[in-house]
């Protein structure tokens, strides 16, 4: 374990902040809802099938708690989901691996952005094996390194991001762009995580960020007054 301060950030086997949940179900009455890897989308779940535990597919056999970190195991797919409270019962795939966070160290919605980045999921690739569909296992999983900061700075930085998948989310099922432009041509910020999340890389003109502050983290884990950040949400578009 590598040690560190609680004001720096630190880098630590994945095995050292998550126990990875081996599979199996303990036999239930009735049915449980299932969610297969195909049933994820947008990092939410868009479908659910009632299993019996004698009638589920034998593939039904992951159980979950309320905070779990799931990430599919197979290579180039990239799905990620944290357990919720109404989620909790819900059996899950094999196709996922169910980390369990040690939460005196890393913090679930945290692992779930790291989770997401094209870095964890290029690793990921490069760590998957088979012979018919490549996908990584439990040891494999565990030996990843991750990036740790003190759990305050986790918390900012996942707060943050999630108000820009809201952000992003909100403009798809309004039918609007996620990358609007101003009428010339210029767009009116980019919000870079090239280290945790390239997936929320984004230009919005319902965003500013105080002192032109960028989400940005580095490849050397070097986060630079992310606590100082703050955003205003702007209802129209600003033009330029």
């Amino acid at each position: 374990m590598n040690r560190r301060n609680s004001s720096s950030w630190g880098e630590e086997k994945l095995r050292e902040v998550v126990t990875i949940v081996d599979s199996g179900v303990d036999p239930f009455y009735g049915t449980r809802m299932y969610v297969q890897t195909g049933d994820v989308n947008d990092d939410e779940i868009a479908a659910t099938a009632p299993v019996t535990y004698a009638g589920r597919p034998s593939r039904a056999n992951m159980e979950v708690q309320e905070n779990d970190v799931l990430v599919a195991r197979m290579k180039a797919t990239k799905k990620v989901l944290v357990v919720t409270a109404v989620e909790k019962d819900y059996l899950f795939s094999t196709g996922f691996a169910v980390l369990r966070p040690k939460t005196s160290m890393i913090s679930p919605r945290f692992l779930a952005y790291y989770f997401r980045s094209n870095g964890f999921q290029a690793e990921k690739d490069r760590n998957a094996h088979g012979a018919t569909q490549k996908a990584i296992n439990n040891s494999s999983l565990e030996r990843m390194d991750i990036p740790l900061p003190p759990l305050d700075e986790q918390a900012t930085i996942a707060s943050a991001l999630e108000r820009v998948d809201r952000l992003l989310r909100n403009r798809r099922k309004a039918g609007l762009e996620t990358h609007p432009r101003s009428r010339s041509g210029r767009t009116f910020l980019s919000v870079s995580c090239a280290y945790l999340s390239e997936t929320v890389l984004i230009n919005a003109p319902s965003i500013r960020v105080r002192e032109s502050l960028l989400l940005q983290f580095t490849t050397s884990a070097k986060m630079d007054s992310i606590s100082t950040m703050s955003f205003t949400y702007r209802p129209r578009i600003m033009n330029s």
